[in-house]
């Protein structure tokens, strides 16, 4: 039984991390034998020392909340159903 588990193993390590890893690497290398683009001429409409977009204290207290809030709703659920973190 032990040997059938380690064989299983290493055969979704394969899977999940071999294949992976070698597709990540092929991808790699047909890129680099196409040319490179010419980069776009992108105009510049702010002055360097403007932020794009004012901070909102709110929004940012807001999205940190229901990201806290998700987080702990899923910890709950995943206790309730046995799994352990």
């Amino acid at each position: 039984m032990l040997k059938m588990f380690r064989s299983n193993l290493l055969l979704a390590y394969i899977l999940l991390v071999g294949m992976p890893a070698i597709v990540l690497l092929g991808v790699l290398h047909s890129g680099s034998h196409s040319p490179a683009l010419a980069p776009a001429a992108v105009p510049r409409s702010l002055p360097v020392n403007q932020p794009a977009a004012p901070l909102d204290p709110l929004k940012l207290v807001l999205q940190i909340g229901v990201a806290l809030s998700a987080s702990r709703l899923v910890g709950m659920r995943s206790g309730k159903s046995g799994s352990r973190a």
